[in-house]
């Protein structure tokens, strides 16, 4: 386990197989579990090209980093305790934890994320590897000088291996799938999993991107995660249905509730009354399902949401308005959602 074994193990089945180095490396998307080993394969195997999908500036990590230089934020993260434990481990920290922050830094409103001091204060170290990472990737610096940025529909090729370079957002903004043509199989990354479902940052560009996968109706996919799937066009099929069903069920129950009963609702009411049989601890995720559905409707024109005035004195609500193309981890569970397309249309 970890990059001292993962080399290890590679050298192995390298020599097994006769391979005497690398052409290059490729990175499906910039999290840690997925770029953590490459300066290790560089100081061995020398400074081959490193390839991976640029991020937009709006990449969670990049904007944050840049809202907490803005904010003159970051003497006091650096302050504050880390996220892990010198063991490795998970370094469980709470708001006690925290030293105190000048007012005047306090105000987490700008943050699309909706993250707390908590989580912000925990996001800062991981968030640190991720731009540190790709500074230096993006800048050509020492090991990365041949780096090069990957494009849609490029073609790759080395001995014995031909590949369609794809790029599908949805779990993470820069992720990118690779078709192996020989096989007519999938490096899938992280946007489908060998076990249960990925974690995913936006549903709409999501399900764009297993519709693009799914047309190249693949055999194997090699997961980021997990065991390889044997018939990958079975999964994704699978994927899409599974998550188109729930979007409808999410819609026909604002919609009842619309054009039945005009009203509004919040996200976890939307939860309580379609997620029945799910224990309560798990219907936070179910809430994250249901604000990511809702948010891929509103930016598709089909659901408006409103927030409630300020003021506690009145019951007025106003119309929210959402970032277009952030991909944001949460929604302010306030908000009250409407459904505004026609009463006859469906998913």
């Amino acid at each position: 386990y970890g990059n001292a074994k993962f080399l290890e193990n590679l050298d192995k089945t390298m020599k097994e197989v006769g391979c005497e180095g690398l052409d290059m490396i490729l990175i499906t998307h910039l999290h840690g579990d997925h770029f953590g080993g490459v300066h290790s394969l560089l100081q061995k195997y020398g400074p081959v090209p490193v390839g991976m999908f640029e991020c937009p500036d709006w990449h969670l990590s990049l904007y944050t980093f840049a809202k907490i230089k803005e904010k003159k934020l970051e003497p006091y993260l650096q302050q504050g305790p880390q996220h892990l434990n010198p063991d490795g481990s998970f370094n469980f920290f709470t708001e006690d934890d925290i030293p105190d922050w000048p007012e005047e830094v306090g105000d987490l409103s700008w943050d699309v994320a909706g993250r707390g001091r908590v989580e912000l204060q925990r996001d800062y170290w991981v968030m640190m590897r991720h731009v540190d990472f790709y500074r230096s990737w993006r800048r050509r610096e020492g090991l990365f000088r041949n780096s090069f940025s990957l494009e849609n529909e490029q073609i790759i090729t080395t001995e014995g291996a031909t590949l369609w370079v794809m790029f599908t957002p949805g779990h993470s903004e820069n992720h990118g799938c690779f078709v192996l043509q020989e096989e007519n199989a999938q490096f899938s990354g992280d946007h489908v999993l060998g076990y249960g479902t990925t974690v995913l940052m936006d549903l709409q560009t999501y399900m764009l991107s297993l519709r693009k996968m799914l047309k190249f109706k693949p055999t194997r996919l090699y997961c980021g995660h997990g065991p390889y799937i044997k018939d990958g066009t079975d999964l994704l099929t699978r994927y899409i249905a599974h998550r188109e069903a729930r979007e409808k069920q999410v819609v026909n129950y604002l919609k009842e509730f619309t054009f039945e009963k005009d009203t509004f609702l919040r996200s976890s009411e939307i939860v309580d009354g379609i997620y029945l049989d799910t224990p309560a601890a798990r219907k936070v995720l179910a809430r994250d399902n249901v604000e990511k559905i809702l948010l891929k409707q509103w930016r598709e024109g089909h659901v408006q949401c409103y927030i409630k005035a300020r003021d506690p004195y009145t019951t007025m609500f106003s119309e929210f308005k959402l970032p277009m193309n952030v991909f944001v981890r949460r929604l302010d569970p306030t908000l009250r959602w409407k459904y505004v397309g026609k009463a006859e249309s469906s998913l």
